[in-house]
C-alpha cells in the first residue's frame, strides 16, 4: 500500500493560475497526503495564503510588465489587440516563450523534487516545468484542467520551446498521464482529450461575510467582475460602458474592483456599489447575471452558481463564452467596440433579465457540474491511480 503521497503541484506565477486546483490539493491534504506548490519566487505567498507548503523555483516573472512590453504602443492597437480572440498563432508563440522558459528553470526545480521525491505531479495546463521534472523522474504527471480547453496550440508551441530541453534528458516528450477535468461535458470542447470529471469547487480568496450578502435582495442584482489582471491591462474602458448601461436597470449591482482601482471610477451610476475583496462565490448565487470577461474563477464561479452570464471576453475567455451562448446560459461580446458600447451591453442585458430561458439553461448547468465527482473522490482516484502505477 502507498499510504501517504507526496504530491508536487506546480503553476506559473498567477493566483488565477493556481486557485482552480486548490480544492484538489485541499482533499489530498485532507486524505493525509504531503502537498507543496511550486512557483516562481514572487507567487509563493499565494501558496502560503491557502495553506500549503511553497517552493520557490525559476525567475521573478512580472507577467503583466511582460504583457504589456509585448503590447503595441498605439492605444486603439493595444485595446484590440488584449480584447481581440487570440490567434492560433499568439498561442503557438506563448507556448513556444513559456517553453524556453521552463527548460531554463529545470535544474532548480529537479534538484528540489529529487530530494523530496514526490509521487506525482500536478501542474496547471500552462505550466511546463512541472511535466518535465516528473517525466524525469519517471513519476506519473497530472494536467489540471481549468475550465474549456483551448490550448492546442499553446501545446504545440510548448514542445518546440522544450526541445532542447527534451533531449538533454533524453525524453521523447512529457503528455500528462491524466487529465483532471472541471468542466462539464456540455461545454468542453468536443475534440480535446477526455479527462477524469470532477466537479468545480469554487475558490476566490477569503474575506469577512458581508451582511448584505445574508440580506434577501429587495431586486435584482448583478454582479460585474473583471479580475485584477483585466483591470492593469485596459479594461477600465469596458467596466465603465458596462456600469453606465447598468445604470439604466432596476437593479442593484455590485462591481468587485480592488480598492487600488476604484479612484478610476469617480463617477457611478446610483444603482452601482464597488466593492473590494469579496470572493463572488460567497455571494453569485444571489445575483440574477453576472458579467465578467471569461476567465476561468468567474466563469466557473458564475456556472456553478447557476447564475446567467455575459461575457465581455478578454484573451483567455472567448471558448468559454463561445460556450455558455452555445448552450443558452448567456451572451458572449466578442469585440472591443462592442464592450465599450453601452448600448449594445444594455441590449444583451435586457435579453438575459428579460427571458427566463436564460436562467433555466444555467441551472441546468450547475445540475451537470455538482454531478460530478467532488475533488474528495478525486482525491481517492488519483492515490489509488499512483498506487496501481508504482506496482
Amino acid at each position: 500500500m502507498l499510504g501517504r503521497m507526496r504530491v508536487l503541484f506546480t503553476s506559473l506565477v498567477s493566483p488565477g493560475h493556481l486557485r482552480p486546483m486548490v480544492p484538489l490539493a485541499w482533499a489530498l491534504r485532507a486524505g493525509g497526503h504531503d502537498v507543496a506548490v511550486a512557483s516562481a519566487p514572487n507567487m509563493t505567498k499565494w501558496a502560503q495564503s491557502v495553506g500549503l507548503w511553497s517552493v520557490p523555483f525559476g525567475e521573478i516573472v512580472d507577467p503583466i510588465a511582460s504583457m504589456r512590453k509585448r503590447m503595441p504602443k498605439d492605444t486603439k492597437a493595444y485595446v484590440d489587440q488584449f480584447h481581440g480572440r487570440p490567434s492560433a498563432e499568439r498561442h503557438h508563440a506563448t507556448g513556444r516563450r513559456l517553453g524556453a522558459m521552463a527548460g531554463r528553470n529545470v535544474d532548480e526545480l529537479l534538484a528540489f523534487a529529487r530530494a523530496w521525491r514526490p509521487d506525482v505531479v500536478v501542474y496547471e495546463p500552462m505550466e511546463l516545468t512541472g511535466r518535465v521534472v516528473a517525466a524525469v523522474l519517471g513519476v506519473p504527471s497530472v494536467q489540471h484542467r481549468w475550465g474549456v480547453d483551448h490550448l492546442t496550440a499553446y501545446n504545440a508551441g510548448a514542445v518546440e520551446g522544450l526541445v532542447d530541453t527534451l533531449a538533454r534528458f533524453d525524453l521523447a516528450g512529457v503528455s500528462p498521464a491524466v487529465v483532471i477535468d472541471p468542466c462539464p461535458t456540455s461545454l468542453q470542447l468536443p475534440d480535446v482529450r477526455p479527462g477524469w470529471p470532477m466537479r468545480y469547487v469554487p475558490f476566490n480568496g477569503a474575506a469577512d461575510v458581508p451582511s448584505w450578502v445574508l440580506s434577501p435582495a429587495s431586486r435584482s442584482r448583478v454582479c460585474v467582475t473583471f479580475g485584477n489582471d483585466s483591470l492593469q491591462l485596459g479594461s477600465a474602458g469596458t467596466l465603465t460602458a458596462t456600469l453606465a448601461a447598468l445604470g439604466d436597470f432596476d437593479i442593484d449591482v455590485l462591481a468587485t474592483v480592488p480598492a487600488q482601482y476604484q479612484s478610476m471610477f469617480p463617477s457611478l451610476p446610483p444603482n452601482v456599489e464597488l466593492i473590494d475583496s469579496v470572493p463572488i462565490g460567497m455571494f453569485l448565487h444571489t445575483c440574477d447575471l453576472v458579467v465578467h470577461h471569461g476567465g476561468s474563477g468567474s466563469s466557473f464561479s458564475a456556472l456553478e452558481a447557476g447564475c446567467p452570464q455575459l461575457v465581455l471576453a478578454q484573451p483567455d475567455g472567448f471558448e468559454y463564452g463561445d460556450a455558455i451562448e452555445r448552450v443558452g446560459a448567456g451572451h458572449l461580446l466578442e469585440f472591443a467596440e462592442e464592450q465599450r458600447d453601452s448600448s449594445v451591453i444594455a441590449d444583451r442585458v435586457q435579453k438575459v433579465l428579460g427571458q427566463a430561458t436564460y436562467r433555466e439553461a444555467a441551472v441546468e448547468l450547475a445540475a451537470e457540474t455538482r454531478r460530478r465527482p467532488s475533488p474528495v473522490a478525486v482525491a481517492a482516484q488519483l492515490a489509488a491511480f499512483v498506487e496501481e502505477a508504482r506496482r
